[in-house]
């Protein structure tokens, strides 16, 4: 809901966005419904790109553009600092960079604006 919420309100500024990228996949499909209602299509009035890579994000129509993240090495990150606090294991901050897999789908395109 807050997708389509925030899409709504994306959508009525002058000018138009030509993309929109949402936090997350599910916020993505949530603006893509509000963009339909809109009477717009995507990709050929507004890219769409999500971050995550759920399952849905395959299925939906068109296949949404996304973000894909190693979630599985995410957790055992957060595991190991967690048990670095615990055992009080003071260690300086440390950036911690972990790379992520842009995923081009179909919600994603060139705009009649983008091309003027």
């Amino acid at each position: 809901e807050s997708g389509y919420a925030a899409a709504g309100s994306l959508l009525e500024l002058s000018p138009r966005p030509s993309a929109i990228f949402c936090f997350n996949d599910m916020m993505a499909l949530g603006a893509m419904r509000r963009v339909r209602e809109m009477k717009l299509r995507v990709p050929e009035d507004l890219s769409l790109i999500g971050f995550d890579d759920v399952a849905v994000a395959l299925a939906a129509d068109p296949p949404l553009t996304t973000i894909r993240q190693p979630a599985v090495r995410l957790g055992q990150m957060a595991a190991q600092k967690l048990f670095e606090l615990i055992n009080k294991e003071i260690l300086p901050f440390e950036e911690v960079i972990i790379p992520v897999e842009f995923i081009v789908r179909g919600s994603t395109g060139i705009t009649p604006e983008s091309l003027t």
